[in-house]
């Protein structure tokens, strides 16, 4: 499975390269072409591949494995190069990804939107190539921003889940390179 950076999406046969089937996230589902092109490394979970596409394709789109079929759709926010991830919130395994204003939190199988938090990012080293970090118990962390990053508290409220900002702080900024959670401790580096 690969994507172009002009939007083309695709499946080969591993045996013999031949190609299974392909969409063209601009051309076929709506989406933007971001300004460097489409950059999300496609995330398999199950038999669904998940990928940020933009717009009117959905900030988040599931595609069946198979077919290429769009499974599901979360968000209309433009895209740049922010990548989708699985993580265990509440003990629950979700797609966490980013779009231009919010993070989202997804139900791989059935697209469910489970949460969603507005980052308030911006800038192509901040909200643009934001790929959300685990770290630690029910906690993520962006660097949302060109001068600064956040973490983000996911917990119940009221019967369902939310995500609470729990600091926003300038250590970690200005980084296409996402940073790595390791025993309660987060490493990385400024542009």
């Amino acid at each position: 499975v690969g994507l172009e950076p002009r939007g083309r999406l695709f499946a080969l046969d591993a045996l013999d390269g031949e190609p299974l089937w392909s969409v063209h996230l601009a051309d076929d589902l709506g989406a933007n072409r971001p300004n460097y092109g489409f950059a999300s490394s496609p995330l398999v979970v199950g038999d669904t591949q998940i990928l940020n596409g933009g717009d009117q394709a959905g900030t988040v789109i599931g595609v069946d494995l198979r077919t290429g079929a769009v499974r599901w759709r979360v968000g209309t926010e433009p895209v740049a190069a922010q990548s989708p991830v699985l993580m265990t919130l509440d003990e629950r395994q979700l797609v966490v990804s980013a779009g231009e204003r919010s993070v989202f939190g997804i139900d791989p199988v059935d697209g469910e939107l489970v949460w969603q938090y507005e980052h308030g990012g911006r800038g192509p080293r901040g909200a643009g190539s934001m790929v959300p970090v685990e770290a630690g118990a029910d906690r993520v962390f962006l660097t949302h921003s060109g001068d600064s990053s956040q973490l983000v508290e996911v917990a119940e409220e009221g019967g369902a889940l939310v995500g609470r900002m729990a600091w926003d702080q300038r250590t970690l900024r200005s980084s296409y390179v996402p940073v790595v959670y390791h025993d309660g401790y987060l490493y990385g580096y400024n542009l």
